[in-house]
């Protein structure tokens, strides 16, 4: 029952991409002590990694960047029928 705190690449060939992923197991005892990072442990934050709020998840969408040329990436791709990318 590990949640997937963040995930970000740490390589790639011609092929493949490597990602780096931490998982956090939110029902250990340690965890919910500790108070910088608890907040996992928020059932708000479950299935983070399939709402795209990892940090690869949020480069693949498109939100690492601000500003100029990103108007139709925000507030997601379907919004603005695909054309952000």
């Amino acid at each position: 029952n590990l949640e997937v705190l963040n995930s970000y690449p740490v390589g790639e060939d011609g092929r493949y991409k490597w990602y780096e992923v931490i998982l956090v197991d939110p029902s250990h005892p340690v965890i919910k002590k500790d108070p910088r990072i608890n907040w996992i442990c928020n059932p708000a934050n479950k299935r983070r990694v399939f709402r795209g709020l990892t940090s690869a998840g949020k480069k693949s969408r498109g939100l690492h960047k601000k500003g100029m040329g990103s108007e139709k990436i925000r507030p997601s791709l379907r919004a603005h029928k695909r054309e952000g990318k």
